[in-house]
């Protein structure tokens, strides 16, 4: 819910104050339609058509010329959270030398990459860490390979020794041998890379070799036996605790890591503080320093990040967000968007994708299908997730520490704890309130599912300890010490213990939930969405949760600027208190005075006003309880002190709320106005009972 504050008496004074991030807070739209349309030009139709508002995956750049001459679609570009790069040898001379490898990255020109190899369709990259990803440094350093500078790369290898001996126009190694080097490019589009990467060697009078890699290039790699290799890399997630392990000395004759056999005592030093430090600024300046060396020593030389495209209508909707993942069809999206005003917004509307295939299970777990995770995951709420820009969110959470022996002996040496407050207003469909219980109870279920198969455990297996403090503090604890294990924790389903507690871990992949219309028992979550109707291969649709923890509000803005929530006003003047109201109109409302109803209704208005004249000496309490189209509210109460006396100004304003008569009217009345606002909030709920028994798990 979203609060703001405002004064309005006669003289008029206002204030605003916000108590809750607006992003956070949805959905806005009622209704999400998922049709399946298995052809991507049939999408593309659909989408021109008006028949769908968004595609629900990355779509061809083949399109794009079609969809520029509709008005009211947009294409948008998302850079992937990988790129192309060239790793160099560096155990072989003279790659081994850092002058010739800055000299070559200098030389290259990456925005003939983007703009000529990809057509627009990628942008320059220097870091080893994807731009976008919070810990990047890109843009940050201060210098840049982007543009080609074959004069500065030129001057490099003149310092180092890297003449023309024999005069026959390329450069000999310092050491007066010949210089030939044989780059074999493993990435499209090779024609066209080839021909820049030429460009680049003949620009410092370097022999080379530029030609396509074979079969065997990547066994030769692994082997040491390659000069330079240009290939492609996608990251699984945001993390990037692999700097530690990629480019790691005592990785350099590791098969699997550190193909260029990097060795630099700098950049090893940094590895324990980003691998084993829980303090983020920690972690975050290992990071950057790791990528400044990195940079500048170029071990390999990032050529491009790739961006993807993603299709959506932008005449009814507005709101979307470009996710570093997954680009415009998203969850955030899903989330934040609303209607416009021309529309009748911000609530309300059916926002309808297209997807190319239908639901393969219900089991979020046991699904291998991208299509259905995207529509499963509108229907559970994770502990953290990540925000549109890669930010880790508490989401089930209000807040979050990380302990350790050294700031907390009871936890074990070398163990991390996280303790973390939840939030108390989430609840499962059923009307069971969800709980630290749950918390605990998921991440044993699926770090004890994981040898079994459940992709969910990934990342888990060093989770010692799982138990609820108190009914919504719950305590996760690792087995070593890391930052990182928080991106362990991001993005896995809540589910219910008391519905799971039935289904064995070795179960995990053949519970099948029960759906509408066959029924909605066993399928009970706590997202934004609930399954509202389902036709197999053909659509499915889903309805905005009711009772959805972070659900938009009405907003009622206060009439009283300061925390004392008090007011004072002398006897017979005349005052009025102005309300300022937003939300899904019409509202209903009613107003109390002293526990009792002075005025009720439905207002379309942006304000109510309740008129203070007449009133006697003395105190009173004034609440407005609203009521939104959707069933959710909000309540301000405000305190009136009417006085007669001028000196009587001088007196605390709170004096007159703690005289004992007064006291118990404010008591009473802030009692009725709680009780009434939570029994409309909780109508539609179940009594919520949470046990105050441990629930906790081990290591197994």
């Amino acid at each position: 819910m979203v609060l703001w504050i405002l004064l309005l008496l006669r003289p008029q004074l206002n204030l605003y104050a916000q108590a809750e991030d607006s992003h956070v807070s949805g959905p806005y739209i009622d209704k999400l339609v998922y049709r399946v349309i298995p052809n991507e030009s049939d999408q593309i139709d659909a989408l021109q058509n008006g028949d769908i508002d968004i595609i629900g995956d990355f779509i061809q750049p083949r399109y794009t010329p079609t969809l520029a001459v509709y008005t009211g679609v947009d294409v948008d570009h998302t850079p992937e959270n990988g790129y192309g790069y060239i790793v160099i040898n560096c155990e072989e001379y003279p790659m081994n030398i850092t002058a010739f490898r800055r000299a070559f990255a200098f030389a290259l020109d990456k925005w003939a990459i983007s703009d000529y190899a990809w057509d627009g369709l990628s942008v320059p990259q220097d870091s080893s860490v994807p731009q976008g990803n919070a810990f990047s440094v890109e843009g940050q350093l201060p210098y840049s390979y982007y543009e080609a500078n074959a004069a500065f790369g030129n001057q490099l290898l003149d310092d180092a020794g890297f003449i023309d001996l024999d005069k026959n126009g390329y450069r000999e190694t310092p050491n007066g041998s010949n210089l030939d080097v044989r780059l074999e490019v493993n990435i499209y589009p090779h024609e066209a890379l080839c021909e820049i990467f030429r460009d680049a060697f003949e620009s410092l009078n370097v022999s080379a070799t530029v030609t396509d890699a074979t079969f065997s290039t990547m066994t030769n790699m692994r082997n040491g036996l390659f000069d330079m290799v240009a290939f492609h890399t996608t990251l699984p997630d945001l993390s990037v605790d692999w700097l530690a392990y990629e480019y790691w000395s005592e990785y350099a004759s590791e098969p699997q890591w550190n193909y260029a056999r990097f060795r630099n005592g700098s950049y090893d030093s940094w590895r324990e503080t980003i691998l084993y430090s829980t303090d983020y600024e920690e972690v975050e300046q290992a990071a950057r320093r790791m990528q400044e060396i990195w940079t500048y020593e170029c071990p390999a030389i990032v050529c491009y990040e790739k961006t993807r495209l993603s299709a959506h209508r932008g005449d009814r909707f507005e709101g979307h967000a470009n996710d570093l993942i997954s680009g415009v069809p998203c969850w955030w999206t899903n989330h934040r968007v609303h209607l416009k005003s021309s529309e009748g917004g911000p609530f309300g509307g059916e926002f309808r994708w297209g997807i190319s295939s239908g639901i393969d299970s219900f089991n979020f777990m046991a699904s291998t299908s991208s299509e259905t995770r995207n529509v499963l995951q509108m229907l559970y709420s994770p502990l953290l997730r990540y925000s549109p820009d890669g930010r880790v969110l508490p989401w089930l959470v209000e807040s979050y520490e990380i302990l350790t022996h050294e700031n907390d002996e009871s936890v074990p040496v070398h163990h991390t704890r996280f303790v973390l407050d939840m939030v108390r207003n989430a609840t499962w469909t059923d009307g069971e309130p969800l709980t630290a219980y749950d918390v605990a109870f998921t991440y044993c279920y699926y770090r004890d599912s994981y040898h079994g198969g459940n992709p969910y455990g990934a990342g888990l297996q060093n989770l010692t300890a799982a138990y609820a403090m108190t009914p919504y503090k719950v305590a996760l604890e690792f087995e070593s010490p890391s930052y990182w294990h928080i991106y362990q924790l991001v993005g896995k389903p809540i589910i219910p213990r008391h519905i799971f507690e039935g289904i064995g871990v070795e179960d995990w992949n053949v519970w099948e939930p029960a759906i509408p219309p066959a029924g909605n028992d066993s399928l009970v979550t706590s997202g934004p969405f609930v399954i509202s109707t389902y036709t197999p291969g053909i659509s499915i649709e889903l309805e905005q949760n009711p009772d959805y923890f972070r659900a938009p509000r009405p907003k009622v803005e206060s009439p009283v600027p300061d925390s004392s929530k008090c007011i004072e006003i002398e006897y017979g003047a005349s005052e009025v208190l102005r309300w300022s109201v937003n939300g899904a109109k019409p509202l209903s409302y009613s107003a109390y005075r002293n526990r009792t109803v002075i005025d009720s209704g439905s207002t379309t208005a942006d304000f109510i006003e309740i008129d203070l004249d007449g009133l006697d000496v003395g105190a009173y309490n004034y609440t407005l309880h609203v009521e939104g189209a959707r069933g959710l509210s909000s309540a301000d109460t405000v305190f009136v002190k009417v006085s007669v006396d001028e000196e009587e100004r001088d007196v605390d304003p709170l004096a007159f709320v703690l005289h004992p008569v007064s006291l118990l009217i404010t008591l009473t009345s802030v009692a009725v106005m709680l009780f009434y606002g939570h029994s409309l909030i909780e109508a539609r709920r179940k009594t919520p009972h949470i046990e105050e028994r441990g629930s906790s798990c081990t290591a197994q």
